[in-house]
Order: C-alpha cells, then structure tokens, then sequence
C-alpha cells in the first residue's frame, strides 16, 4: 500500500469541521440549558395570581403558554424584524413551544391538574405560526366594496397557538383591546391538555 500525504488543506479542513462540529454541539447544550433555566423561571413566576384574581371558570382549564427567547442572555444591539414588521432587539425573540402553566381552575374542579401547574399541549396548537384571526377577518373585506382604514398594517401570521385557540383567549376585562398576536393565555378544555411535566 502507498504512503498517504496528508496535505496542510487537508488538516486545516479537518480541523475546521472538527471546530464547527464541537461549536454546534456546545450551542445545542447551552441553549437546552438556557431553556430549561427559562422554563424554571416561567414556572416560579405567580404574576398570574394578581392578573387573573377576580376572573373565574366554569369547566375550562385556564393556561398560559410558555415562549422560549433563545437569545435572551445576549443583551445584543442588534435588531430584527417581528412578526407585525416593527424592530426589535434579537434578544427579545421568543419561541412558542407546547409547554403551559394552569393558572386558574375551575370552580368546583376536581380533576388532575392543580394551579401552577406545568402541562403538555399539542404540538400542532402550538408550536410555529399561522394566519392571524385578525388578518383572517380583515381579508374577508379583500373583494368587497369595503376598505377598513387602518392606523398600521395587519401581520399576516401570528404565533400558531394564538391561531388554533383564538376562541379560548382568556384574559381579565380591561385586556379587551390587546393585539391577537401577543394573547398567551387560553381557557381550554381539559381534554387539550395532554399530560403534566415536573421540574
């Protein structure tokens, strides 16, 4: 058999893949160690109790989603777009995921859950977006006579949650007003909820 040559291309190849490889592998476990310290904070967070006090239940499970910002921890400078298309900083991008909070049950409920705690909803309710309800109903106008006079553009899309469970929005009286886009807590039915999780 014949000598192999290892070239300088070659090492430096190797050792560059070598690089991205261990850099990838390190990020994934950072950002899985970022998510699990964010979630551990979302779950100790009680600001639910004062928001929801005087709101009450009859058969649905009151739920707020947990979003994910990966970037939270890096105090950039650095701007993106958003969904609606204004700027915003990168550390302030978040994720929808599957995982919620009961924040408020209902009365008379004697089922599995307690408040506070951390459950599983479906990943096609959750996770990505969708077309915004408001979005949805401004284009049934689209090819009427009717053009809504708008203050600023509509977003097309909107967190996939906030799509599947629009009807369910849960939120106190005074929160009447608030953008689709930006609800995070839904009454559903027990049924949606498709296990627990503990910390």
């Amino acid at each position: 058999m014949g000598e192999i040559k290892l070239t300088k291309d070659f090492i430096l190849e190797n050792e560059m893949e070598n690089f991205v490889s261990n850099s990838i592998e390190s990020q994934l476990e950072d950002r899985q160690e970022e998510f699990y310290s964010q979630l551990k904070d979302f779950h100790n967070d009680k600001s639910y109790k004062e928001r929801f006090s005087r709101c009450s239940l009859t058969s649905r499970i009151g739920i707020e989603i947990f979003k994910f910002q990966p970037n939270r921890k890096l105090k950039s400078k650095l701007l993106t777009v958003d969904l609606t298309g204004s700027l915003m900083s990168i550390d302030e991008v978040a994720e929808s995921t599957h995982v919620g909070k009961v924040i408020k049950l209902p009365t008379d409920y004697s089922g599995p859950f307690s408040e506070g705690d951390l459950v599983f909803l479906s990943i096609d309710d959750t996770v990505g977006e969708s077309i915004n309800p408001d979005y949805a109903f401004l284009m049934q106008f689209a090819q009427s006579n009717l053009e809504p006079k708008m203050d600023k553009p509509i977003q097309k899309t909107a967190p996939k949650f906030v799509a599947q469970l629009y009807s369910s929005s849960f939120l106190p009286p005074h929160e009447y007003g608030i953008k689709a886009e930006t609800i995070n807590t839904f009454a559903v039915e027990p049924y949606k909820i498709l296990g627990t999780y503990e910390i």
